[in-house]
């Protein structure tokens, strides 16, 4: 059985790091001045208050549901208390609406009069059915993509406590796909690690972490050497860089760590490597939805 049980701490030191690291980005990189302050003021807000999940899975049932390919969560029953979901998806949307996104007020609005049922969107993502949240946001005139980031960031906290008490049960080689074996979301980025700068990619909604073969596409699985490739940035090659396939057209961006980046920091790199989105972007490579 999985039960949320309300906690209210101080902030993690890692959540205090990764503020402050963003207030360093700001410094060094006007232009992503805005998206670092509106970040730090949602991981504030992401910790505040966490919801603690008491989960329970044996490393049998882990391993029979990996080998299958099925990641751990999809079919389970997880226990989420919908007012507090409610209440963390309106607290995030204040404080887009005072960060001045304009589309973060009407989705609070409906939230609050009934209209969007937070709940009901949480359990569809974890289903793997991310399109109904799209179509209940259409449905409501509602900015669909603000709506799946807030739901994102809203379980981020709680999913990841999951992802850190599955990662010991679960051997590096019984997983060989793209998504997440704990969620089965697609990667936020990957990670280059350590002196043998061996490939890890990480999940954006329960930062999860699973090694991947470097010559691989991890969207559709393609080992074509010619399918695959690279974008650069001119004296960034050996910090960043981002995966092309031309099978698929997907892409997702890399960067090299001494070790795993812890989650809040998570959210800062992928700040921090805004221009290699929009580098992939303009080339008309997208990333699996």
């Amino acid at each position: 059985m999985n039960k949320l049980f309300g906690r209210h701490e101080p902030l993690p030191a890692v959540v205090e790091q990764a503020r402050t690291s963003l207030s360093k980005l700001a410094e060094t990189q006007p232009d992503l001045r805005d998206l670092s302050a509106t970040t730090a003021a949602l991981l504030r807000q992401m910790y505040l208050e966490v919801p603690v999940v008491v989960w329970s899975f044996t490393g049998e049932q882990v391993a029979r549901k990996l080998e299958g390919g099925v990641p751990l969560l999809r079919g389970e029953h997880l226990v989420l208390d919908g007012k507090l979901l409610q209440k963390q998806f309106e607290q995030l949307g204040v404080v887009m609406e005072t960060q001045g996104h304009p589309a973060a007020k009407p989705l609070t609005v409906a939230v609050r009069q009934g209209q969007f049922d937070v709940l009901q969107a949480a359990q569809a993502i974890l289903l793997g059915d991310p399109t109904t949240v799209v179509t209940q946001a259409d449905a409501q005139a509602l900015d669909a993509e603000l709506t799946a980031t807030l739901l994102r960031l809203t379980l981020f906290p709680l999913l990841e406590q999951i992802s850190s008490a599955a990662r010991p049960l679960r051997p590096d080689d019984t997983w060989s796909n793209g998504y997440c074996p704990t969620c089965g979301a697609w990667p936020l980025l990957g990670e280059y690690r350590g002196l043998e700068q061996k490939r890890w990619l990480r999940c954006g909604l329960c930062a999860d972490e699973w090694p991947l073969d470097r010559l691989m596409c991890f969207a559709c699985g393609s080992r074509v050497y010619s399918d695959l490739h690279y974008l650069e940035v001119a004296g960034e090659e050996l910090k960043q860089r981002v995966h092309t396939c031309e099978q698929c057209h997907s892409y997702i961006k890399q960067i090299s760590t001494l070790d795993r980046l812890d989650s809040p920091a998570l959210l800062v790199a992928d700040v921090a490597t805004l221009h290699l989105d929009l580098i992939a972007m303009e080339r008309a490579y997208s990333q699996p939805q």
